[in-house]
C-alpha cells in the first residue's frame, strides 16, 4: 500500500494528477448574466499551471482578470502498489517456524521435571 491523493473520486500517484483531475472535472465554464452584466469564470491550464480566468462585461467596458488556481485541492488515500505480490513462501515459512518454536518450548516446559530427573540419575 502507498499514500497517494484523492480528487475527482479517485487515488492519484502525484500532487499534479490529483489537482489536474480536479480543475479537469470542474464545471466549465460557470456564466452569470443579468440585463446590464454578463460574468464568465473558467479554470484553464496555461504554461503547465491551472489559472482562474474572470471576465466581466458590463455597460462600462469589458475587464478580464486571472490568478493562479489553488493547488490544496487533493485529499489523502492509500492505493495498492501494482507489481508488488504478497510473498506467500515467506509468510508460510515464518508462521511455521513460529509454531513449531512455540510447540517446541511447550513440550520442553510440560517434560522439563522428566529431563531434571533423568539428568540427576546419571
Amino acid at each position: 500500500m502507498a499514500t497517494g491523493f484523492l480528487s475527482a473520486g479517485k487515488c492519484w500517484e502525484t500532487a499534479q494528477q490529483a489537482i489536474d483531475a480536479f480543475y479537469a472535472h470542474s464545471p466549465q465554464p460557470f456564466m452569470l448574466s443579468n440585463s446590464s452584466n454578463f460574468y464568465v469564470s473558467i479554470f484553464q491550464k496555461i504554461d503547465g499551471q491551472w489559472k482562474h480566468t474572470y471576465a466581466h462585461q458590463s455597460s462600462s467596458g469589458f475587464t478580464v482578470s486571472g490568478w493562479v488556481a489553488p493547488t490544496n485541492v487533493y485529499g489523502s488515500c492509500t492505493y495498492e502498489v501494482a507489481g508488488v505480490e504478497y510473498n506467500y513462501e515467506a509468510a508460510i515459512a515464518a508462521w511455521g517456524f513460529g509454531f513449531m518454536t512455540v510447540v517446541g518450548l511447550w513440550l520442553l516446559a510440560k517434560h522439563f521435571g522428566v529431563i531434571l530427573d533423568f539428568i540427576r540419575r546419571a
